[in-house]
């Protein structure tokens, strides 16, 4: 039998409602000849190739419905001979419903390389299938699904995981017609470069002391430092690196609104070209709460160059005093003792 074609959408797999969408089929040189078939369906596309060179042809679509919604299969034909069918392909036309999910993740949006992690999706809870697309790429549907909420467990993560990621829900009895995109959430995926050094360091000359600035460096090459607090979903702050002194590093001012007492922060490096894989943490940085740590660090240690320096001149005092008490009587001037009165030379 002749082997299987392969089958992609343009732009990709999820389309809002209204926008044009094409399904590209190709073969092996010489098929002149494809069609397209959606699964469940009657109708069929047929198309010439585009080229023999090319041996693939376009369907396109130019403004999706909801009855575009579906899985799509097609062959090619070479000869009096059609050829196996390409795998399925699933294309969702979305935004038919306007209701519109809120995608969130557990516990967080940064997982370390074979870690775990969770995307829920929550819509009312008439929805009953709940989808998850990354990129562009369909992903995978929901492992879960309970009171409109739709669980996606990522497990264990990889590289591969890095990426921006949307939901999408519909009723089972009218699986045509998909809510809208939700909102768009980044996963970024830690442990793939070497950590870099964290630390509190004085920040520019003539900034408030209740700034406190967190220097994150590394020997390696990294185009972008982020700060993250533990115990925060939050990233805290993501700025481009510097290169100085044989360090590409960033410096972090947190203002008193950001700082949290005890707050503990950690910092990770990573490369512009793929901007969702970061390194391992930093070692933990932890903050007192009362102030600048940078400047409490100062205050500290001048306040120990101020006892060094008192202790050292007592310890002078003390050799001074030594030194004199050992010196040889021989060297010194005396007055020749008071004669009595009788004695005395007139």
């Amino acid at each position: 039998s002749l082997p299987k074609p392969s089958i992609w959408a343009v732009p990709g797999p999820v389309v809002p409602q209204g926008s044009p969408v094409s399904i590209f089929c190709r073969g092996p040189p010489g098929a002149a000849r494809q069609r397209l078939q959606q699964v469940g369906g009657s109708r069929v596309w047929a198309a010439e190739s585009l080229g023999d060179a090319q041996a693939e042809a376009a369907f396109s679509f130019q403004q999706a419905t909801p009855g575009h919604s579906g899985t799509y299969v097609c062959q090619y034909k070479t000869q009096d001979s059609w050829s196996e069918r390409s795998d399925p392909l699933e294309l969702l036309v979305v935004g038919v419903s306007k209701d519109k999910p809120t995608l969130s993740v557990q516990p967080g949006p940064m997982v370390a390389l074979g870690g775990s992690v969770t995307l829920h999706c929550h819509l009312p809870s008439a929805y009953d299938v709940f989808l998850l697309s990354k990129g562009a790429e369909l992903a995978l549907p929901a492992g879960s699904i309970q009171g409109g909420q739709g669980k996606f467990l990522l497990s264990p993560a990889t590289r591969a995981h890095g990426g921006t990621y949307r939901c999408y829900g519909s009723v089972n009895t009218s699986l045509h017609e998909w809510s809208a995109p939700s909102n768009l959430l980044e996963l970024m995926v830690t442990g793939v470069y070497k950590k870099p050094q964290l630390s509190a360091v004085q920040g520019p000359s003539g900034a408030p002391q209740h700034m406190t600035t967190l220097q994150c460096r590394s020997e390696m090459w990294f185009d972008l430092f982020l700060l993250s607090q533990e115990g925060s979903a939050n990233v805290t702050q993501r700025l481009r690196s510097q290169y100085k002194r044989g360090f590409f590093q960033a410096n972090f001012t947190l203002n008193a609104s950001e700082q949290a007492r005890g707050a503990t922060y950690r910092c990770y490096g990573s490369l512009s070209s793929f901007p969702l894989l970061w390194s391992d943490p930093s070692e933990p940085l932890r903050l007192s709460g009362r102030g600048s740590a940078a400047w409490n660090s100062y205050k500290v240690n001048m306040l120990r160059l101020s006892l060094a320096g008192v202790i050292l001149l007592i310890l002078l005092g003390f050799l001074v005093e030594a030194w004199l008490s050992r010196r040889d009587p021989r060297g010194a001037v005396e007055r020749p003792p008071a004669l009595p009165d009788g004695d005395r030379v007139l």
